[in-house]
């Protein structure tokens, strides 16, 4: 009885394709942290990782390994982000955002809910992290920012969501 609506034609997308978007996580004052950043192509693809603080660079970010493949889909200003990953016996990672205009008129996506399991062998429910308050302190963390490391070459290796030409 339903379907999923098309993906909107990459002129019209409101996340800018040509960047990576960024958070950084600490855990305490004295970590340095790490970065999770995610790439984004006109098609519906995605790509999610995280690299230590001081090893990001272009070169990171256009290397498609080590990370999550996935699709995304953008309905009005909301975002659905689903990635998979074969390694550790399988991990599954569900993230729902809204996009926003930050102070310097980019596009950030604020994550609202993060469902995630990982490996097969564990139980068949996930963990949630939901930022229900914008005033948590951990909320403001659930931000991602563009970043222009200049031109990204590296193209998805995954096919096509099949849902994209209905």
């Amino acid at each position: 009885m339903f379907t999923i609506a098309e993906l909107p034609p990459p002129e019209v997308l409101p996340i800018n394709t040509a960047m990576v978007y960024l958070r950084k996580e600490q855990m305490g004052a004295d970590d340095e942290g790490y970065y999770i950043f995610m790439r984004f192509w006109t098609d519906g693809r995605c790509f999610l990782s995280s690299v230590a603080f001081p090893s990001l660079n272009r070169n990171i970010v256009d290397k498609i390994e080590a990370g999550q493949a996935g699709y995304f889909r953008i309905v009005g200003d909301e975002i659905l982000i689903e990635t998979f990953s074969p390694e550790d016996r399988g991990s599954y990672h569900l993230m729902r955002g809204i996009l926003l205009k930050s102070e310097a008129g980019e596009t950030v996506i604020r994550i609202m809910e993060e469902r995630y399991r990982g490996g097969f062998s564990l139980s068949l429910a996930p963990r949630v992290y939901r930022y229900p308050h914008f005033e948590n302190p951990r909320f403001r963390q659930s931000d991602f920012y563009p970043v222009d490391f200049g031109p990204l070459r590296s193209e998805p290796m995954w096919p096509v969501d099949p849902r994209h030409n209905r």
